[in-house]
């Protein structure tokens, strides 16, 4: 089966409008290994093939996610050139492709995170990194909460979880609340261990009891609706190919043999 060539740091939602996986961007090594090249193509795909379904900007880091029309939204990311300013656009799939439906919202950043609230239908995004403020400028690890709703963004807030990127969020549809957890506060260091949540109104942050996954880059959180547990697998940190299930009280590790 073809699909999509081989990648890193591309984003990827489920369109449920279509029932099928949507990829976008991300980037790749050059044919000769010499750099990256950062994508802009995008594709849709079943069990059974995949199609390309349009371009954007070539960009990684971006984020996607399903949102309460059951379409793909797509924001954000780092621009092939990695200078500033970054985007700030969001962007729906339709039939038709890619369409543009805001610019304004969010700055722009790389490594946010964002989940779908079911309960109140609205996407929540916290966090990420900006672009350099020069060729040798700092980055700013940003702690600000926004919610996409009716077509548009508001913020709703700057405090909770410190200001981190790389993190891992997912709505627990037991809990009725927005999970993160994890990331880094800072580059190769002031890595994060840390668990909070969204009502819908304010961030609180959720005591870990006994073992938990330790500090995760990047790692990906899933919930299983059928057994009511949230799942997180992998990412660079304490280990790369753990899983991991919340069960709205602690962590535990899962293993093959279990």
């Amino acid at each position: 089966m073809s699909g999509p060539p081989s990648r890193t740091n591309a984003a990827g939602a489920y369109d449920l409008s279509s029932g099928k996986g949507v990829v976008a961007g991300g980037s790749t090594r050059s044919a000769d290994g010499s750099k990256w090249e950062v994508l802009g193509d995008s594709w849709s795909g079943d069990r059974e093939n995949w199609n390309r379904i349009g371009d954007i900007a070539p960009r990684d880091h971006q984020s996607m996610v399903t949102d309460g029309s059951g379409r793909v939204l797509l924001f954000g990311g780092i621009p092939a050139g990695r200078s500033g300013p970054w985007p700030t656009d969001t962007y729906q799939l339709g039939s038709d492709g890619w369409t543009r439906v805001a610019s304004d919202g969010p700055a722009g950043r790389g490594r946010t995170a964002v989940a779908f609230d079911s309960a109140r239908r609205q996407v929540v995004l916290f966090g990420g990194v900006t672009a350099p403020s020069g060729p040798q400028g700092q980055q700013t690890f940003l702690n600000d909460t926004w919610i996409w709703q009716d077509e548009r963004w508001r913020k709703v807030g700057e405090s909770g979880p410190p200001g981190r990127y790389a993190h891992a969020m997912v709505f627990d549809e037991r809990a009725r609340v927005v999970l993160l957890y994890s990331g880094s506060a800072a580059h190769s260091k002031a890595p994060l261990t840390d668990m909070w949540q969204w009502d819908g109104q304010r961030w609180s942050e959720v005591p870990q009891n006994g073992p938990t996954p330790g500090h995760r880059y990047q790692p990906v959180m899933v919930y299983d609706r059928a057994r009511g547990k949230t799942v997180l697998y992998g990412g660079l940190g304490e280990s790369k190919d753990d899983t991991w299930e919340w069960d709205g009280q602690r962590w535990q590790e899962i293993r093959p043999s279990d």
